[in-house]
C-alpha cells in the first residue's frame, strides 16, 4: 500500500499542474464524503511540496438530512482544522428554493451548491470531487435516455473556474488511499438507500457491471474524451451568426441541433450554467421539426418558460405567454414539482416509476398513472391548469376537460389548479382518465422504446390520508 499512495499523489499533482496552470489559489468543495475528503487530503499534500499554493475549503449545508447534515458540517470543520485549511460553511435552503423554482430537490441542491461555492471563493479555481465512477454513472444515465455525442461527452474536467482533478480516479482507490493514510470520512445515507436514479445505479447496476467489466470506469473516461473531441469539432463548424430560416432548414442535423442549443443557451444570458434550463431530446427534436417544416409562425414551448418561433430571419426565442396564465411547468425526465404539493414523475423505464410510487404507497386518491406512446407527442410536454375550450379525445369521442375535472374534483379552487399534461396539440392526459388517443394511430402500435411512463402524486392528499390513518 505504501507504493500505491505516492503513485496517486504523483498522478494527482500532474493533473493539477495541467488544470491549474499559473493559478495558485484553489478552493476545495468539501462534503465530508470519501471522494471530497481524499481531494482535500491530496491537495493539502500538494501544498506541502508547493508553498505557493493557497488552499481553502467550502462546505455547503443544504438544509436536508437534518442531524446527519449537522454531523457532516462538524466533521468538515474538524478535518480542516487538522489539515490547517481555512473552511467556509455556507447554508442553503434547498426545500424553499425547490418550491419556489419548481425544480426537484436534487437539481436545486446542485444549483445552490455551485452558487455558494462561487460566492465563497470569488478568486482562483474551485475543485470538485467528481470521479471516474461519477463519469460512468453519467454516461449510463445519458445512454439510457438516448443522448447524442454532446451528452456522452460526460463531465467536463474544466468548466470556467470549476476543475475536477479526480475525474480519472476510481472511488475504490481513493478510499484505499484514505485508509492507508488513516484519514476518516462520513457517509451520506442517501447514497446507500436513496431512491434517485444515481443511488439505484450505485447499489445495483454498477457492482454487476464492474464484475463483468472491471475497467468500465476507464472505458467511460475514454468514451467521454472521444465524444468531447467530436463535439468540439462540430461546434467549430457553426457559423458565428445565426442563419435565416431557409439556411437553417438546409443544415445537416448534427450542426442544426448544436446551433439551436447554442441559441437557446444564449437566451438565458446572465444565468449560471447550473441555473440555465436544459433541453431534453424531445424538445430538441421538436425544434428541428419546426425548422424543417418551413412554416413561419410555427412555435414550440420549451423549458424555462420559453417559446421558440420560426420566422424568416430564423428561430426566435421569447417568453412563453402561456407561462403567465396560471402556471406552466415544462417537463423533464424524473421528478417535476407542481403547484399544490403535487409531483409528476416521468420515465421511459416502467420499473423506475414503480420504485418512485413505492415511496408513497398504493393510494388511489393520491397516485395516478398512465403510459403514453411517445410517437404521438408533438413538441415538448408541460403541465398547466384547465382553460376554456379544452377538449381531449379518448374512448371514441371528444370530451370537455372541464367536465372531466368537475366529476373528479369537488373543491372549486382545486379544480382551477388541477394539472393537465399537454403538448403542442393540446391536452394529452387528464389525470384519472385515459390518455389522449389519435383518430389515426401509427401502424403497429407502440414499441417498448417509444413508451413514456407517467405518475402524478398528490403529496397533500397522500399526507392527509396518512394523518387520518
Amino acid at each position: 500500500m505504501e507504493k500505491f499512495c505516492p503513485d496517486i499523489e504523483k498522478r494527482f499533482e500532474a493533473r493539477c499542474a495541467r488544470l491549474l496552470g499559473e493559478e495558485r489559489r484553489l478552493t476545495v468543495a468539501l462534503s465530508g464524503g470519501a471522494d471530497s475528503t481524499a481531494l482535500l487530503a491530496l491537495a493539502a499534500g500538494m501544498r506541502e511540496r508547493d508553498p505557493r499554493l493557497t488552499l481553502a475549503a467550502v462546505h455547503v449545508h443544504h438544509g436536508l438530512r437534518r442531524e446527519e447534515a449537522d454531523r457532516d458540517a462538524a466533521f468538515c470543520e474538524e478535518l480542516c482544522a487538522k489539515l490547517s485549511v481555512p473552511l467556509t460553511v455556507r447554508k442553503a435552503d434547498v426545500p424553499a428554493y425547490a418550491q419556489k423554482s419548481g425544480r426537484s430537490e436534487e437539481e436545486s441542491a446542485r444549483i445552490l451548491r455551485y452558487k455558494a461555492l462561487r460566492e465563497a471563493a470569488p478568486l482562483g479555481l474551485i475543485a470538485t470531487a467528481h470521479t471516474a465512477d461519477d463519469e460512468l454513472e453519467t454516461l449510463i444515465l445519458r445512454l439510457a435516455r438516448g443522448s447524442g455525442t454532446a451528452g456522452m461527452a460526460g463531465i467536463p474536467e474544466k468548466n470556467g473556474r470549476i476543475i475536477r482533478p479526480l475525474l480519472t480516479f476510481g472511488k475504490d482507490e481513493l478510499t484505499a488511499y484514505l485508509r492507508a493514510r488513516g484519514v476518516e470520512w462520513v457517509t451520506d445515507s442517501t447514497n446507500l438507500s436513496g431512491g434517485n436514479l444515481r443511488a439505484l445505479l450505485r447499489r445495483e447496476a454498477l457492482p454487476a457491471l464492474k464484475r463483468v467489466f472491471p475497467s468500465s470506469e476507464r472505458a467511460a473516461i475514454r468514451t467521454a474524451e472521444n465524444c468531447r473531441e467530436d463535439d468540439a469539432y462540430l461546434y467549430s463548424l457553426l457559423p458565428a451568426a445565426a442563419p435565416d430560416a431557409k439556411t437553417l432548414s438546409a443544415m445537416p442535423s448534427p450542426l442544426l441541433k448544436r446551433l439551436l442549443l447554442r441559441a437557446y443557451a444564449a437566451h438565458f444570458t446572465g444565468m449560471s450554467e447550473e441555473e440555465k434550463p436544459k433541453l431534453e431530446e424531445t424538445h430538441l427534436n421538436a425544434l428541428v421539426r419546426m425548422v424543417r417544416s418551413g412554416i413561419k409562425g410555427k412555435r414550440v414551448s420549451l423549458p424555462g418558460r420559453t417559446a421558440a418561433r420560426l420566422e424568416d430571419a430564423g428561430v426566435v426565442f421569447s417568453e412563453d405567454e402561456r407561462a403567465r396564465a396560471g402556471y406552466a411547468v415544462f417537463l423533464k425526465e424524473g421528478e417535476n414539482p407542481l403547484p399544490g404539493e403535487r409531483f409528476l414523475f416521468l420515465s421511459r423505464d416502467a420499473r423506475t416509476v414503480e420504485e418512485y410510487t413505492g415511496k408513497y404507497g398504493v393510494l388511489h386518491t393520491s397516485v395516478s398513472q398512465t403510459t403514453l406512446d411517445g410517437r404521438m407527442i408533438e413538441g415538448g410536454m408541460y403541465c398547466r391548469p384547465v382553460k376554456a375550450g379544452d377538449r381531449v379525445y379518448f374512448g371514441g369521442m371528444t370530451r370537455r376537460v372541464a367536465e372531466l375535472i368537475r366529476v373528479r374534483v369537488k373543491d372549486t379552487a382545486a379544480r382551477r389548479e388541477y394539472p393537465l399534461l399537454c403538448d403542442e396539440k393540446g391536452v394529452l392526459w387528464v389525470p384519472g382518465c385515459p390518455p389522449r388517443e389519435e383518430r389515426a394511430k401509427a401502424a403497429g402500435g407502440s414499441a417498448n422504446g417509444d413508451k413514456i411512463y407517467i405518475c402524478l402524486v398528490n403529496g397533500g392528499a397522500q399526507n392527509e390520508e396518512k394523518h387520518q390513518g
